[in-house]
């Protein structure tokens, strides 16, 4: 069997024996075999009017023409093999691309948390902070940029960093919005020195003293916050409706709850219990007064007990209506 027939028998069979690794509106990934050799398949669905595509352009093409950007430069990364116009998953018709696999290999992102977790360092902290310099200079010396530039978007194979998402580069250079986004997502795992060696790389001007970057990601994870996704989700159990967190990307050591899975079916259970309880005041009282409660008690999510507080306010006054409108109660907020 060929090469090329054995891709197509592997591209027809993709619903039943490929891997979805993600999917979104937008974009889906999948993970596909075929000659032996771990592929990646990044399928787009055509949405909106045509007349819109054609301005706005094949998003597959994109990423194949930026992935061969990428290899020109030599910059490590991903190595593109096909482009799919009109390719059709579950009735869905779409563009895709097709990606060679870098295995095994895990995102910087969740390898340098995982280390946080373990309380373990870094060991080849040096050269992995002076791989990823060396791609964003090589990036600006190829005239190219990347939009969407942090650690989830490197991949690190053997203490090797492979650059990912051709989508996001674009021509132009560098720009300071691209750093400044890169400087947001180490800040949790660079040394002063890293940062300062990173910016001075980039510009001769003095370093800013507040990244911009941070205040608009805060910005949307508070919108995703009361959204159905991967990390929250939405909640309405009789009269009550509201929102509940499901999964935390980054877990932290501090924080035994945020590597929990926690599911609709988890609160759907539980809630009722913890109301019913605390109308029967059968938690233990922290605080007590005319404005609301501040209790203590005990809920079961993802099979593990979790200990709780729980605030209960009270409107005492027809002005707390009049000045929530608009941003919401003291709970939601």
């Amino acid at each position: 069997m060929t090469a090329t027939v054995e891709l197509e028998q592997a591209l027809r069979e993709l619903p039943t024996k490929g891997q979805l690794v993600k999917s979104r509106s937008y974009r889906q990934v999948w993970r596909l075999e075929f000659g032996g050799r771990p592929y990646y398949l990044k399928f787009y669905p055509r949405q909106g009017s045509a007349l819109k595509r054609l301005v706005r352009g094949s998003p597959a093409l994109r990423e194949f023409t930026n992935l061969q950007a990428l290899q020109r430069a030599k910059i490590p990364s991903p190595r593109a093999i096909a482009h799919l116009s009109g390719f059709k998953i579950d009735h869905r018709v779409g563009d895709a691309v097709i990606l060679e696999g870098i295995e095994p290999s895990t995102q910087l992102d969740l390898y340098l948390n995982d280390l946080l977790l373990k309380a373990e360092p870094l060991r080849q902290h040096r050269a992995v902070a002076k791989q990823v310099m060396t791609i964003v200079r090589q990036l600006g010396q190829a005239k190219l940029g990347h939009s969407d530039l942090h650690l989830g978007n490197f991949l690190l194979r053997d203490g090797t960093l492979f650059l990912l998402d051709g989508y996001a580069v674009h021509a132009g250079g560098m720009t300071t919005r691209d750093i400044l986004l890169l400087g947001h997502s180490v800040s949790r795992y660079a040394t002063s020195a890293d940062i300062v060696r990173g910016w001075s790389m980039f510009s001769d001007g003095p370093l800013p003293r507040n990244n911009p970057v941070r205040r608009r990601n805060w910005r949307k994870f508070l919108e995703s916050s009361r959204g159905e996704n991967p990390y929250f989700g939405r909640l309405r159990i009789g009269e009550w409706s509201g929102h509940f967190y499901r999964h935390a990307k980054f877990p932290r050591r501090w924080a035994a709850v945020s590597r929990l899975h926690v599911s609709h079916e988890d609160w759907e259970h539980e809630w009722p219990r913890l109301l019913a309880r605390m109308d029967a005041d059968q938690l233990e009282i922290l605080k007590r007064s005319a404005s609301g409660d501040v209790l203590a008690g005990e809920v079961v999510l993802s099979n593990r007990p979790v200990a709780v507080v729980v605030k209960r306010n009270r409107r005492r006054k027809l002005v707390r209506y009049l000045t929530e409108i608009g941003r919401g109660g003291r709970a939601s907020r």
